[in-house]
């Protein structure tokens, strides 16, 4: 090593001057020892850090750093790379020789893989000839957060540790992060935050995004749902007039997401100024037009463009002999059955008693397709697999019953499950027969071996079937006492397809069938008289299935038929008539008709639930149209004279 002085001489004629002066910069001859001066660091291996900073990154994935040496000094410092050393699990490699000159440097490189989420800490050891170097590492193993925002707009969110700024078109969304994270969203002016998916916090706009614990996911998706703005816009009020019911569409036609469907009055919508607009109405029973500022006597009507606030008015009258009529809860209805108090059993996937101004009385979440009930208030159902059960007149479960083979639900519009009125007989259709069970589901008896084409229990648990006849295109109707002993056959009825079944009060027979593309209703006593047949049925196709038959309590015959081959065509009938066949009743229901590039569809108006009241002259009708949207309506049948 150069021994230190303060400092050494330089002869002044060496410099060109006359006089001496000293000089630390001017090198020592060679061979000649040097003099130091007292800021000289001598011999010193120096590094261009004293910590290492190797980053963040998800468990398994690779981290590395360099960290630059340099002799600082004036002599040769032997560096031995065999000795120098890291904390695991940092890793060193290095393109240092083994002898650095003065003024020389050598990159020393540190790599790491995290195996988990957190801090990871140590030190570099780099022993010399001259000195030791030491410099502090730290890497971290980090999980992803990704962040997504729906409906943009200008909205932003921001991070706490920060790392996140995501904004409009620039910023940054995802970071890594070694901690939790709160994330707050900045909605943009005149909008709104909505929410977060999936749902994080306690429900404030505050996102807490936590560490995932070991062995879970290390990348992490947070989407943050905005509202923008809405356009400057006009509103659109439409009222509801009239004794009955509907629904009313306000559609905007450039740009549907500002579609507003209603189901009460009155119904608002604000649409962006400019936009076209073409008011849509269905009634559940009659519709009787627009007044206001839309005119029309059709179901839809042309509002125009949105230049101005505008109102109008929707008239929906009563059908004949209408009680009620409502929009029920839930998804459209497919099942219904009177209660004793006059009130309504209706399935629509779970089980509901309204009363008749259309409110809850009760639900049940059992999912159910069929309905019947008996004169105490249970209710009996079956659901689309193998399933039927029972329910008290207050909604609880009462019994349920695993019936191999049960009919499909959707290959006839009448119930599949029907109750003798003291509620000791069901009788459930099956694949193969029906299958008879008492009150508590229990079974009795199985009539199987039978192609059933349509049944009926009478109010005293008398069984009838409708079956293939040896003749092509008739059907015989097969009966049973409730013991199961078999009652003399009804000769054959002309039906090349279904026949529906109902009982009257008595014991007599009602049929309802097509024969040669004809519509018959008939009524039959026990004794094998027919009492009529009718024909008078109209505006029905010979091959739909979707039809329905029963009795009142004074013996009329309610008929509920759909009007298309599909059953989800564009219309419904209901007729009636007297026990001696005179037809007392007809009503017809229509879809409205509708130009092909409507952004609604009310096309497929069907019937899906048809029940008769015992105790009464009621009927209760359940239609839906589209194929989702539904409405229960109560008809009171006139008299039977």
């Amino acid at each position: 090593m150069t021994p230190r002085s303060a400092a050494w001489l330089i002869p002044v004629a060496l410099l060109g001057f006359s006089a001496c002066t000293s000089s630390p910069d001017n090198p020592a001859a060679p061979g000649v020892p040097r003099a130091l001066a007292d800021d000289d660091p001598g011999d010193v291996l120096v590094a261009n850090v004293t910590a290492l900073e190797l980053g963040r990154a998800r468990p398994g994935f690779f981290l590395d750093a360099d960290a630059q040496i340099t002799n600082a000094g004036s002599a040769d410092i032997s560096i031995a790379r065999a000795a120098f050393s890291a904390t695991p699990p940092f890793e060193i490699s290095s393109d240092c020789p083994d002898s650095l000159a003065p003024g020389a440097s050598c990159i020393v490189r540190i790599d790491v893989t995290p195996t988990a989420i957190g801090d990871l800490t140590g030190t570099l050891t780099i022993p010399s000839s001259a000195n030791t170097v030491s410099i502090s590492l730290h890497a971290a193993g980090a999980f992803l957060l990704e962040l997504t925002r729906f409906n943009i707009g200008d909205g932003e969110v921001v991070s706490d540790p920060p790392g996140i700024d995501c904004r409009f078109l620039d910023g940054s969304c995802e970071a890594l992060f070694t901690t939790p994270v709160t994330l707050t969203p900045i909605p943009p002016p005149g909008g709104s935050f909505v929410g977060w998916l999936p749902a994080c916090g306690d429900g404030g706009p505050l996102c807490v995004v936590q560490v995932p614990n070991p062995g879970e996911d290390d990348i992490v998706n947070v989407s943050a749902m905005f509202k923008s703005p809405p356009p400057p816009s006009h509103q659109v009020t439409v009222t509801f007039a009239g004794a009955s019911t509907g629904q009313v569409v306000i559609v905007d036609d450039i740009n549907p997401s500002a579609t507003t469907r209603c189901d009460t009055s009155p119904c608002v919508a604000d649409i962006p100024i400019g936009d076209h607009v073409t008011l849509w109405g269905f009634a559940s029973s009659q519709f009787g037009g627009w007044t206001g500022d839309c005119v029309a006597t059709t179901h839809d009507c042309d509002l125009g463009d949105a230049t101005a606030d505008r109102a109008a008015v929707v008239t929906f009258n009563r059908d004949p002999g209408e009680v009620v009529s409502f929009l029920p809860p839930g998804i459209a209805p497919h099942g219904v059955a009177f209660a004793p108090d006059g009130g309504l059993y209706v399935s629509t996937l779970d089980v509901h008693k309204l009363r008749l101004d259309g409110t809850v009385e009760w639900a049940n979440p059992t999912i159910a397709f069929d309905l019947a009930s008996d004169a105490a208030g249970n209710v009996y159902a079956a659901n689309a697999g193998t399933t039927v059960f029972s329910l008290s007149p207050t909604g609880a479960a009462r019994w349920t019953k695993t019936v191999p083979n049960l009919a499909s639900a959707f290959d006839r519009l009448q119930s599949r499950v029907q109750v003798s009125r003291d509620g000791t007989i069901i009788a459930v259709r099956t694949t193969d027969g029906v299958r008879v069970l008492d009150g508590d589901g229990n079974d009795r008896f199985a009539l199987t071996g039978l192609t059933v084409d349509g049944f009926a229990l009478a109010p005293d648990g008398t069984i009838a079937i409708g079956v293939p006849a040896t003749a092509v295109n008739r059907r015989d109707i097969r009966r049973w006492t409730r013991d199961g002993t078999p009652l003399p056959t009804i000769p054959s009825v002309p039906s090349n397809f279904d026949v529906s079944l109902a009982f009257d009060a008595g014991d007599a027979v009602c049929a309802l069938t097509v024969g040669a593309g004809v519509q018959t209703v008939s009524r039959t006593r026990a004794d094998r008289v027919q009492v009529f047949r009718s024909s008078a049925l109209t505006g029905f196709s010979s091959q739909d299935p979707i039809a329905s038959i029963g009795v009142d309590s004074d013996g009329t015959i309610a008929i509920a038929r759909s009007t298309e081959p599909s059953g989800l065509g564009n219309g419904l009938h209901i007729d009636a008539f007297s026990p001696t066949g005179v037809k007392t009743f007809a009503l017809e229901k229509r879809a409205p008709a509708q130009p092909q590039s409507s952004p609604i569809s009310f096309d497929g108006v069907q019937i899906a639930g048809f029940a008769v009241d015992r105790a009464s002259r009621r009927i209760a009708v359940v239609g839906v149209y589209a194929q989702r949207y539904g409405w229960i309506e109560v008809l009171e049948l006139p008299a039977a004279p």
